[in-house]
């Protein structure tokens, strides 16, 4: 991915940090370490673990199917898989796809064991200070929005795969981008009225569901999974 800046390699994968990584949380978490925000320092820090153990979630299962990696990329809405779907059949796709959320259901079924060992209260909130049911809520939601079928998010990866063996990859490459769009343009206007990160992140999914339409009749060998 351009414009990115290189960490160094974890389980022999690129790991690389966008710019606007640091031209937007760096300066948010020294300010907020500035007024004594830790905790919320922390939140973002558990967010960030989160979504990195989710795409390699998606590396590991390609992985298995003989299907290398180009690394991860970190953004501020989210994470990059950048793998070479070329030999990925349709049932693979869906695998891979799955990998990365099913991560998420282990890590927020870890921590609602931690829950039930440590007691729950129908009052418990969510709040930074409470890092186990934080972990817990990080993980569910990671899990449902990155299931929603919008290409090229999981969901839409797992339409397209569904679709691919019915109608073959072009149209149903074509279908789950144009769902994607939909979906896009509807987080556009919820998030605009409700949380500017949700419209960010519906413009970032329009444009790369466009990209993938303009591209189906060109040879494309490499593609991502992106998951905010």
């Amino acid at each position: 991915m351009e414009r990115s800046i290189y960490l160094g390699k974890l389980f022999g994968v690129d790991l690389r940090l966008h710019w606007t990584f640091l031209a937007v949380l760096v300066p948010l978490s020294i300010f907020l370490i500035v007024k004594g925000q830790l905790a919320i320092v922390g939140l973002i820090l558990m967010l960030i673990a989160c979504v990195l153990l989710h795409e390699f979630g998606h590396i590991f299962a390609a992985r298995r199917f003989g299907n290398d990696s180009l690394g991860i990329t970190l953004s501020p809405i989210g994470g990059v898989a950048e793998l070479n779907r070329a030999s990925l059949s349709p049932k693979e796709e869906i695998i891979v796809a799955l990998a990365g959320p099913l991560v998420n259901v282990a890590l927020a079924g870890l921590a609602f064991i931690g829950i039930v060992i440590y007691g729950f209260s129908p009052d418990l909130k969510l709040e930074v200070t409470n890092p186990i049911l934080t972990l817990f809520s990080i993980n569910v939601v990671l899990a449902i929005f990155n299931l929603i079928p919008a290409y090229p998010m999981d969901g839409g990866r797992i339409l397209r795969g569904i679709l691919w063996t019915r109608i073959g990859e072009s149209s149903a490459t074509r279908f789950a981008a144009r769902t994607g769009q939909a979906l896009a343009l509807a987080f556009c206007a919820i998030g605009i009225f409700w949380d500017p990160i949700l419209a960010f992140i519906g413009m970032f999914i329009y444009f790369a569901a466009s990209a993938e339409i303009d591209r189906l009749n060109r040879a494309n060998k490499w593609d991502d999974y992106f998951s905010p």
